[in-house]
């Protein structure tokens, strides 16, 4: 898992937060599936250059990143910024 948040860094908007990388791409749908169950819009990336999978939450217009990534604390998950 990601060990923790990374502030911003400039002006530029975070596109979503990373909570989990993983090999086994069921492992992987089984963390979005939990968070997506939770209300956070979650969903399975592949990371083409590594050939392992993603999750992300990702921010819709309007949300606060950081507050998400508190969110995501406060259920045992740490996350940290995608730009």
């Amino acid at each position: 898992m990601p060990v923790g948040l990374v502030g911003l860094v400039d002006d530029s908007p975070a596109k979503a937060i990373q909570v989990g990388y993983f090999k086994d791409a069921k492992n992987a749908r089984k963390l979005a599936d939990s968070l997506n169950a939770k209300g956070f819009m979650a969903q399975v990336e592949d990371d083409k250059a590594s050939q392992r999978l993603k999750v992300m939450v990702l921010i819709r217009p309007g949300q606060d990143p950081e507050t998400l990534v508190l969110q995501l604390k406060d259920i045992g998950l740490e996350g940290f910024l995608v730009f």
